[in-house]
């Protein structure tokens, strides 16, 4: 029953999918479109109040790239109020990327919508296949204190009703509103179809207001503050122009107070009321399709953008950071234009893997592009680093080795050494400090390649070492290459065992199987049976895992391996382990079963131990041959525990093996879960930490007390209809073949066993993901030399060969380190330059929960240091000593600083 106590704010949109069933293109006609047409009503109809472009700046400026003539007609109804845009660039799945890429996506939405007028202060997430528990404080961080979404509930949404406090891991808070009827519940007002084209039907007043009663009777059983609100819109649709004259018959027919609004609007009436508080993540599907089986459809996708956000954020933008403060010079245009490459594929539609295969195949030119320009500033920043540094302390040719973490850090770092062809040095060779002392070095080969320089062929000696060494926190290193062997092959920490190894704090053995059984030797605790491979059938879609009505595992426990030592050195031990894995062709045509045929999935791995490191380091290559069907690895562990603790969004988040019953939820509570870095399994006193590159997908094994990850999730449709595990389509059902994934692929993973919990392992996952860089510090005129002879070349200008080369006596010593963080369980997210000054910005994030104190130290003396929001607007002046300032980070905190020097 429709009651005066009501107020109905109707909110008008489109939810713009840039990609999906179709490519960009053929969508970006009909938003041109859609545009245009929503100028023309706005302008010519002043009762039409307003009109929201989905929270995405990204959908104006694919317009205004077509249409730039009509940039001053978007910022004039801007600047009224009429149309509404931003806060976000993209609306981003917020799972699979990154913490600070959501934190560059709202920054860089709140720059474009400046320039048109300001952006939309709400966390508009309509879409986004659940929420990550941090997106709180993330919101308070650009000063939004409210969201509205759609997925993610459970039972929890009988006790919350639509509106309630969302609290983050830090306590801070926004008002929430959850779409329970989705983000188009008044879409196509007088037409019998909610979703999809009415362009040839015929528009029914009557019906119209039949639908307003309807809904706003629906959604009043759920409200527990009066305040409803409609959504007047849905997938690329239109603006409905009779809008006004429905309100109006509302208002008169059914005594309705109702009215074409903003959605500040209604949360202004929501935030009267006194609601109840959630924390946590909402990654169910009582009411929606929560659709995570995304975690694991076209991995590559998640391994490429993995690859990319980490070359960005830790050593893209810190080395040009770096190198600003050294000579005032910073490439922000350039690392912007690799962010907006690389966030152009985080819509979820996208970096989801759920569409048609051409949009994802465009999504690896956009990756490339991204990729291309990060590479490029890091190496410039590199090159321009070791021209500033001293190596004149020693003989020989000089390395650098950069460490991009915020602490001082021992491990190993590998890399390639180039030398000219007729350098003998590269014949026989050995490493020193500054002091002189003899490093140990691992050669593990040297080969010719063929290279050009100033367009004419040429041959250098190329040579893979690897050895460990000290580098400072966010800093470097200088070694020397000197020429003849010396006593560089020192004995090594790592005793061979038969098809195995051992090194101070750990023991590993290979079984004829493949799997592997691991000792650790602080904590006495032993793991059998890990790296067992499992293959089961998916008879799902690009949303959703199902298994088939009669399902059928395989594992590769009765593999026959072939088990070879590859390398043995002081440094590093390598064992190569293959074996054929024979698994189901794929699927019946009815999708019952899998079929008899087998096909032999071939599977190396390459299993590591380093002298000096806790943790077996394994990268597996294997070609997909197979149709319909789910990879995965196990790790099982002897702790029998009920939860696992899994890496999140500027947390590390507990999660239970139990699923919610589930019973008539629009999906299944699924058992894989998200990842970020790792995922740890321990009972308190000692456990197992797996680690993984791009591997975003893991599910708790009860009966094994482990975790297995998925390597592959092959399917061949975008949607299907027919899922044990979810009730209809969730999308259109198109064949897309490139969701098979056939053909070669390499993981890469860790495990890690160690006492406690993972706080113990805490940095050596963050290094897993950030591995020291290493250079020749004199090395950096030819390739920057090769280039501009083809540029002007191309140009038709005579080259300049007037390129100095360095000298080796900058102002920097030998070991420096630029920035470092002291405090328990504090980590730096960022480093970069200033948005809005000369200073440099510093993100901290506690992982602790309970505030700590920390302090960070600079390498020069710091003038002042400013607290600043996410969007780095100044809150408060710190107090500074000298080179360093102190500073609390709450519980589970973000603490971002502005440093002048």
């Amino acid at each position: 029953m429709i009651t005066e106590q009501l107020k109905v704010t109707v909110i008008s949109h489109t939810h713009w999918d840039r990609t999906w069933y179709v490519p960009f293109q053929e969508f970006r006609i009909r938003l041109v479109r859609l545009i245009d047409n929503l100028l023309e009503i706005l302008e010519r109809d002043p009762n039409y109040r307003c009109f929201m472009l989905d929270g995405q700046m990204i959908v104006i400026e694919d317009y205004l790239e077509v249409k730039p003539e009509n940039r001053a007609r978007i910022k004039k109804l801007v600047e009224e109020g009429r149309l509404h845009i931003g806060p976000w660039y993209v609306l981003a799945d917020e799972f699979l990327v990154s913490s600070e890429s959501l934190i560059r996506n709202l920054q860089l939405g709140h720059k474009l919508a400046s320039e048109l007028g300001e952006a939309q202060k709400v966390g508009y997430t309509p879409d986004a296949f659940g929420h990550i528990a941090q997106l709180p404080q993330i919101l308070r961080g650009f000063c939004i204190d409210t969201t509205i979404f759609w997925r993610g509930f459970g039972e929890e949404a009988e006790n919350l009703g639509n509106d309630f406090l969302w609290r983050a891991l830090d306590e801070s808070e926004v008002t929430a509103v959850f779409m329970r009827d989705s983000y188009s519940n008044a879409a196509n007002l007088g037409y019998p179809l909610r979703w999809g084209d009415t362009s040839m039907m015929e528009l029914d007043d009557a019906m119209a207001l039949r639908q307003i009663k309807e809904r706003v009777q629906s959604l009043a059983q759920s409200s527990k503050t009066g305040a409803i609100l409609l959504m007047n819109g849905g997938d690329h649709a239109e603006p409905q122009p009779k809008l006004p004259e429905f309100l109006e018959m509302a208002r008169s027919e059914l005594k309705l107070d109702i009215r074409q609004g903003t959605l500040m609007e209604h949360f202004d009436l929501v935030k009267a009321a006194s609601l109840p508080t959630y924390q946590g993540e909402f990654r169910w599907g009582k009411h929606a399709f929560i659709l995570q089986g995304v975690y694991s459809s076209r991995m590559a996708l998640k391994q490429r953008n993995t690859e990319v956000q980490n070359l960005l954020e830790n050593y893209t933008e810190p080395l040009s950071a770096i190198v600003y403060t050294l000579n005032g010079k910073y490439p922000a245009g350039l690392i912007w234009t690799s962010w907006r490459w690389l966030l152009k594929n985080h819509p979820h539609d996208d970096i989801c893997g759920c569409g048609v295969d051409q949009i994802h195949d465009e999504m690896m030119y956009r990756f490339d592009q991204s990729q291309q320009i990060g590479e490029v500033l890091v190496r410039d920043s590199f090159r321009a680093l070791a021209q500033k540094v001293d190596w004149s302390a020693q003989e020989g040719y000089p390395l650098i080795v950069f460490n991009p973490c915020s602490w001082k850090r021992r491990d190993v770092v590998e890399g390639e050494i180039n030398f000219s062809s007729q350098d003998k040095t590269s014949e026989d060779f050995h490493i020193v400090d500054e002091l002189g002392e003899i490093v140990p070095l691992q050669i593990f080969e040297k080969e010719k390649r063929e290279w050009f320089e100033v367009l004419k062929p040429n041959i250098k000696r190329v040579a893979r070492i690897a050895f460990f060494c000290e580098i400072p926190s966010v800093g470097y290193r200088i070694f020397w290459i000197k020429p003849g062997g010396k006593d560089s092959q020192r004995e090594s920490q790592i005793q061979l065992r038969e098809n195995g190894a051992e090194n101070p704090y750990l023991s590993f053995s290979i079984n004829d199987n493949g799997t592997i059984d691991l000792r650790d030797k602080e904590t006495g605790i032993e793991y059998q049976g890990l790296h067992l491979f499992e293959d089961t059938e998916d008879a799902g879609d690009e949303y959703t895992y199902s298994p088939c009505l009669n399902t059928h595992t395989v594992t590769s426990a009765g593999a026959t391996a072939r088990i070879s030592l590859l390398h043995k050195g002081p440094i590093q031990c390598v064992y190569r382990v293959d074996f054929d894995f024979p698994i189901p062709e794929g699927l019946t045509k009815d999708h019952r079963e899998r079929k008899a045929n087998l096909v032999s999935l071939p599977i190396t791995s390459y299993i590591s131990i380093y002298s000096s490191k806790k943790g077996l380091f394994i990268r597996t290559e294997l070609e997909n041959r197979a149709c319909d069907h789910r990879l995965r690895v196990h790790f099982p562990t002897p702790f029998k525990v009920p939860k696992c603790s899994a890496d999140g969004h500027f947390a590390v988040l507990e999660r239970s093996w139990q699923l919610q019953e589930g019973k008539d939820w629009a999906e299944k509570p699924s058992p894989t879960m998200h990842q970020r870095e790792f995922v740890d399994i321990s009972d308190g006193q000692c456990g197992l930490a797996v680690l993984n590159r791009g591997l975003p997908e893991y599910e708790m094994i009860p009966a094994e007390g482990g975790v297995a990850i998925t390597l592959l999730r092959c399917v061949g449709w975008l949607s299907r209809g027919d899922l044990l595990t979810r009730k209809g389509n969730a999308g259109p059902p198109i064949e897309a073949p490139g969701g098979q994934c056939q053909g070669n692929h390499v993981f890469e993973y860790a495990c890690i066993p160690h006492k406690k919990t993972w706080e113990e392992i805490l940095q050596e996952a963050r290094a897993y993901q950030r591995p020291f860089m290493l250079g020749r510090a004199d090395e950096h005129e030819g390739l920057e030399l090769e280039n501009r002879a083809l540029l002007n070349i191309m140009k038709y200008e005579p080259l300049d060969h007037q390129i100095k080369s360095p000298v080796a006596g900058g102002p920097l010593p030998s070991k420096n380190s630029f920035l470092n963080v002291e405090g328990e369980g504090v980590i730096m997210t960022a480093l970069k330059k200033s948005e809005r000054r000369s200073g440099l910005i510093v993100r901290i994030h506690n992982t602790a929960s309970h505030p700590v104190e920390a302090t960070l130290r600079f390498y020069k003396p710091l003038d002042c240091v400013y607290e600043t929001n996410l969007n780095e607007e100044r809150k408060k002046r710190l107090e500074t000593e000298g080179n360093q300032v102190r500073f609390e980070v709450r519980a589970n905190g973000l603490l971002t600083m502005e440093i002048m020097y």
